[in-house]
């Protein structure tokens, strides 16, 4: 599921299954700069010079990447 929302977000907001737009192009570049700028809380900047791609972490301890026009990853 990390992975399957991770990649709407790479593809601007399309779901690559159906090619449906579930989330307006404008929103899933936000939640993309959101990512990169403090998804990663503390350690966000590190990550971003690190890793480079839109990342969130979560309590529970999953983390959600999106490479940008390729692919979601969900650890």
């Amino acid at each position: 599921d990390l992975a399957r929302i991770g990649c709407v977000l790479a593809m601007d907001g399309r779901n690559p299954e159906t090619d449906e737009q579930i989330i307006p192009v404008d929103v899933a570049r936000i939640c993309k700069t959101f990512m990169v700028t403090c998804g990663m809380y503390n350690a966000s900047g590190e990550f971003a010079i690190n890793v480079g791609i839109p990342a969130k972490s979560g309590v529970a301890g999953g983390i959600m990447g999106s490479i940008p026009k390729k692919c979601g990853i969900g650890i």
